[in-house]
């Protein structure tokens, strides 16, 4: 007689047990947290947000002392009933609207016919093996790399506001140099974005910068680190 064991999906999973505080321990003992992150569109920015969205992510990067995955989730999008709803819409539009209409219904179908139109979706996961540890210690551990992630501020040049952002970013306002945790050096004609920092908790050291800045460089491209320690 022949005994088929039918084993279910749960065995093939790597997950132990799921915490109620959302925190997964895998079978290998270690444990995971997974972070959903909201995304941006990035292609509608303009040149100086897209410099600026770069920077913060590689500051982003930089901030830690652990390893994070990212991982980045496709799914083909149904847009069935968005192209319904345009199509219902028009029937009490003027002919230049439905005129609109149709050509963005046309541009729809070109995009359905590269498989573009698909969604997306962003996550983090952070690790935290357990080694000799107890579970309480692995979970605390774990919770502060998070609170590391969260507490990532992102400060825009000028506030963020476009004509300041554009004006000190020319300027050099982004180009700071740290020269120890919460305290920078920066020129004084980037007047909004130090008083950003400042708002920030950041210790603002200003330097001259009328003819420096002619030059196209900021402190952090000025100096040189001769001799750096862990």
């Amino acid at each position: 007689m022949v005994i088929i064991v039918i084993h279910s999906i749960q065995k093939w999973l790597p997950f132990e047990k799921i915490l109620e505080n959302g925190i997964i321990k895998l079978k290998n003992n270690s444990y995971i947290m997974i972070l959903k992150i909201k995304p941006i569109n990035y292609n509608l920015k303009s040149n100086l947000e897209k410099e600026a969205i770069l920077n913060s992510y590689k500051l982003f990067l930089k901030s830690f002392n652990f390893n994070i995955q990212i991982i980045i989730k496709s799914q083909k999008q149904d847009l069935s009933n968005h192209i319904i709803k345009i199509i219902n819409s028009q029937k009490k539009e003027s002919q230049i609207i439905k005129n609109i209409s149709n050509k963005y219904l046309e541009n729809i179908e070109k995009i359905k016919l590269i498989s573009k139109s698909d969604s997306e979706q962003f996550f983090i996961i952070i690790n935290q093996p357990q080694e000799n540890n107890k579970e309480e210690i692995c979970i605390d551990q774990l919770n502060e790399k998070y609170l590391k992630i969260k507490k990532v501020e992102l400060i825009k040049c000028g506030k963020g506001a476009r004509i300041a952002a554009e004006r000190e970013q020319w300027s050099d306002g982004v180009n700071t140099l740290c020269v120890r945790p919460g305290v920078v050096i920066v020129y004084d004609r980037n007047y909004v974005t130090n008083e950003t920092l400042r708002k920030h908790g950041v210790k603002v050291i200003e330097i001259p910068s009328c003819e420096l800045s002619r030059g196209r460089g900021g402190p952090h491209c000025m100096s040189m680190a001769l001799e750096r320690e862990d």
